[in-house]
């Protein structure tokens, strides 16, 4: 349990999941999740009503990450083809929608394979959010 005078000791490659039981005074820490390679998390896409039990979490370094949101495990790690750090990152179950401060758009196949369907690339910008 983490209270308004505590600070947590954490790391800024580590997310963390809280349970807001006392949102007065206190949260109740529930898992950590450290993330490969020295990345950090940038942004993630969860739905609390998607019928899969998994989220994903963009990094710094590019990568795509599945998580099992049940057991709150890493299930994959993917190399989303994105030369930066992933601004966004947005799924259903037809499609996963990324963006990162390369210029470049994806659109992945939302499989363990998590093959490419479509790429866009802003020449004169970074793409630092994606909204479906």
């Amino acid at each position: 349990m983490l209270c308004k005078q505590q600070k947590p000791s954490l790391n800024s490659k580590e997310l963390i999941i809280f349970d807001y039981i006392d949102i007065i005074n206190c949260i109740y820490v529930n898992d950590f999740l450290q993330l490969p390679d020295s990345a950090y998390p940038t942004c993630h896409s969860f739905k609390r009503d998607d019928p899969l039990p998994h989220f994903y979490i963009g990094d710094k370094l590019g990568k795509l990450h599945l998580v099992d949101s049940n057991k709150f495990e890493l299930v994959k790690t993917y190399e989303a083809g994105h030369q930066k750090a992933v601004q966004g990152v947005f799924h259903t179950l037809g499609s996963v929608l990324t963006c990162s401060k390369d210029g470049t758009m994806k659109i992945l196949e939302p499989s363990l394979g998590l093959n490419e369907l479509a790429s866009y690339k802003v020449e004169s910008a970074e793409l630092t959010g994606a909204s479906y």
